[in-house]
Formats: C-alpha cells, sequence, structure tokens
C-alpha cells in the first residue's frame, strides 16, 4: 500500500488509516478520494501562525502599492523633463515648486531621482548579500 510522508503525521497511507507514533500530539491524518486533510488550523499545517499569515499578507500589500506609486512617481518625474517648456517660464511658474525651474524640477523630478537611487542601492547589497553566501566573487561596478 503505498504511503506518503507528512511533516505532521508521519506516515499516511491512502487507505485513510493513520500510522502515527504513540505519544504524539500531531493532529490527525484523513484522506478522501486519495486527497490529504490535515485535522488542524490551515496555517498551522504549514508551520505558521495566523498573525504571521496576516502579517506577510499585509507586508505584499504595501510592497505592490508602494511598487505601483514608485512606478507613477518615477513616470511623472520623467515626463516632466519632456513637458515643460525650459525657455518660458509661463509654462512652469504656477507649477509646485515654481516659480523657479530648479523648484519645479525638485518637486516633480526629485521623488524619481531618490527612487532610482534608492533601488539601485538596494540592488546591489541584495545581490553583493546573495554573492557573498553561494561564495562568488563580488565585482565592484564602480571600479
Amino acid at each position: 500500500m503505498p504511503t506518503r510522508r507528512n511533516s505532521i503525521a508521519k506516515d499516511v497511507t491512502y487507505s485513510g488509516v493513520s500510522k502515527v507514533p504513540s505519544g504524539s500530539v500531531s493532529p490527525t491524518a484523513k484522506t478522501r478520494a486519495g486527497a490529504i486533510e490535515i485535522a488542524a488550523a490551515p496555517n498551522q499545517a504549514c508551520g505558521m501562525t495566523s498573525i504571521q499569515a496576516k502579517s506577510s499578507l499585509l507586508r505584499r500589500i504595501a510592497q505592490v502599492a508602494g511598487a505601483i506609486l514608485a512606478v507613477y512617481l518615477v513616470g511623472r518625474g520623467v515626463g516632466e523633463l519632456f513637458v515643460i517648456h525650459y525657455g518660458n517660464s509661463a509654462s512652469y511658474e504656477k507649477d509646485w515648486g515654481g516659480p523657479s525651474l530648479a523648484g519645479v524640477l525638485a518637486v516633480h523630478s526629485g521623488p524619481a531621482v531618490l527612487i532610482i537611487a534608492g533601488s539601485i542601492a538596494w540592488w546591489r547589497r541584495r545581490s553583493q548579500s546573495r554573492a557573498s553566501r553561494s561564495g562568488d566573487a563580488t565585482y565592484d561596478l564602480a571600479g
């Protein structure tokens, strides 16, 4: 009879009979049409508590929202460079940061510069840490 290994129940057979060592506090395993059901909370089966699962979900939502905002701000910052007329101060004097060109560029393109610089720093730090963990040689892009 085929058996399937499970981290909660040591040996689970497809016939519905659970072979769990005596004295074990793990939940029982049941089978229905060849699929294994664990009689425990769904998050406990994968080793996560419900608080950790909610925290992970909220973190993922915040990352997606941050990425959307970053793409918008970078697009807006790059677009501002092509929209304003540098020779005609009337085209940008009533914009945020106006009436000076430096103020308008700081307000509209400054966040884009910060996001791009932060992304490059994050990417370099991440790639260096992965290379050091794997034992690969790291190459300095600046030198």
